[in-house]
């Protein structure tokens, strides 16, 4: 009998919450208001607002300046003109850079970019841009798989590509791959919306102390790279295409490997997928290549996010950002290694 009352009222917790998350699901009615609402529209800066009208100027005193990305370096949950680019341009601006007179940083970085839409966003801007400087910030999830839809969701912007590379060509057949135990299980817990909602909070715990849960979405993630999973392979074509087009045009391309901020004090957990990263990149001369991990102190992270609940970059972060990239170019620029457009 006492086993019955116990099995009954865990059936009916079960039940009570199963509901209230599907109620909640569908009329929102316990959604935090502190929750950080990234914006999905390019900010219009200056140079976006010219180069839209054709009227921005591309002269040999300029020191032009592309900036690629997702929301980690558009700048998700603080204001636009408080981000990297715009921070990077004050900084540069109030310098004295030899051979340029004035500075252009075109930040066509957007809201959940990967390597597909950064890759159709430097093809739509560099040939009309002429940058001598490419900052591209790149993300752990910005890998994409050759056989997802060319046409991006709503909410993001179709660029065309002029580049001799098609991104597309040749799709091959999606490649089903076995479904293991595990994913297996994951698929019948996540019909449920209370065991979903209870496994994305505890794996989202898990991984604030650095524990990673097996074949969780962050753990495939980091696989990717150790392993060459396609995803990788073909996120390198695109990033190749870009850094071989950018040599051509005699450009530096710059890479600043984006870390989980609130993650910095566990390097042990991304040692192998930055290995592979930094060792794809380090093979191309015009390229420079920084980790941002390597410049903050593990005990700091935490003060360079929004909040404990979001780890992109806060105001501060954005700063630290550009202050590390000024720092360079500043450098480059007045030891007279750029070269001319």
């Amino acid at each position: 009998m006492h086993n019955l009352k116990f099995i009954l009222t865990g059936f009916v917790f079960l039940l009570a919450g199963e509901v209230v998350i599907r109620f909640d699901k569908t009329f929102k009615l316990f959604e935090q208001d502190k929750i950080v609402q990234i914006k999905t529209k390019i900010g219009e800066s200056e140079e976006l607002a010219l180069l839209k009208r054709d009227q921005l100027p591309i002269n040999e005193s300029d020191l032009r300046i592309l900036v690629l990305g997702d929301s980690y370096i558009y700048g998700g949950g603080i204001e636009f003109n408080r981000n990297f680019s715009h921070q990077l341009k004050k900084m540069l601006l109030s310098e004295r850079l030899k051979n340029f007179k004035t500075v252009y940083v075109l930040d066509v970085s957007r809201p959940s970019n990967n390597n597909l839409d950064n890759y159709n966003a430097y093809f739509s801007f560099a040939g009309r841009f002429k940058p001598h400087i490419i900052i591209l910030g790149y993300n752990m999830n910005d890998l994409i798989n050759r056989s997802e839809p060319a046409e991006r969701s709503s909410g993001r912007i179709a660029f065309a590509s002029n580049s001799s590379f098609d991104p597309v060509a040749k799709m091959p057949d999606k490649v089903v791959e076995k479904e293991s135990v595990v994913k297996k299980a994951y698929r019948i817990l996540y019909k449920s919306e209370l065991l979903s909602f209870s496994l994305h909070n505890i794996h989202k715990y898990l991984k604030s102390v650095g524990i990673i849960f097996p074949n969780s979405v962050f753990d495939q993630e980091l696989s990717a790279y150790v392993k060459n999973k396609p995803e990788w392979q073909y996120s390198k074509e695109l990033l190749s295409a870009m850094i071989s087009d950018a040599k051509t045009e005699n450009s530096e391309f710059i890479v600043l490997l984006l870390p989980q901020m609130d993650l910095i004090q566990y390097p042990g957990l991304f040692s192998g997928s930055e290995k592979a990263i930094q060792e794809f990149f380090r093979q191309y001369s015009n390229v420079k290549f920084m980790n941002l991990r390597d410049s903050i102190d593990i005990h700091k992270g935490r003060e360079f996010v929004l909040s404990k609940y979001d780890e992109h970059p806060n105001e501060k972060g954005h700063l630290f950002m550009a202050n590390l990239v000024h720092g360079f170019i500043f450098k480059e620029v007045n030891a007279g290694v750029l070269f001319r457009k």
